[in-house]
């Protein structure tokens, strides 16, 4: 098993290279090829527990991906996704009519929020705005 700063392209090559078996365990919102191939390739979901069910998937002659979702998690995330969303919201409202120089002191502020900062996008003009985009990706990773 590797941790998230393990499963890189690199890594993943050189265990390649060996004869042995290894498992790498990666969120679905890490937005690696793989990753984002594996979730539409086909294959039933096992319910494995009352709260966690499991999808395998080949992505490769020699890659396979054990998809595990567990609702009642994809359930908590959209939550505080949703309460994010809201504050985020609430912050950046009428930000518009600010001058760029304190725009600019609030991006910086809510660049220290990473929750916050994971769905604010800002504008080649300098505008904040919600990154629906992101939004979206980070509610298909949840599934």
């Amino acid at each position: 098993m590797t941790d998230r700063g393990f499963s890189c392209e690199d890594n993943r090559r050189y265990l390649r290279q060996g004869d042995h078996a290894y498992i790498i365990g990666e969120k679905l919102r890490t937005g690696s090829p793989e990753v984002k191939a594996a979730p539409s390739r086909q294959g039933r979901y096992t319910e494995t527990a009352d709260n966690m069910r499991v999808k395998e998937v080949r992505i490769s002659d020699t890659d396979r991906f054990v998809i595990c979702h567990n609702p009642e998690s994809a359930e908590r995330d959209r939550h505080m996704r949703e309460q994010l969303v809201a504050q985020l919201s609430e912050l950046i409202a009428d930000t518009d009519q600010f001058s760029d120089f304190k725009r600019g002191e609030l991006r910086v502020k809510i660049a220290d929020k990473p929750g916050l900062n994971r769905y604010l996008r800002t504008t080649p003009a300098g505008k904040l705005r919600i990154d629906t985009a992101r939004i979206k990706s980070s509610a298909a990773g949840a599934t």
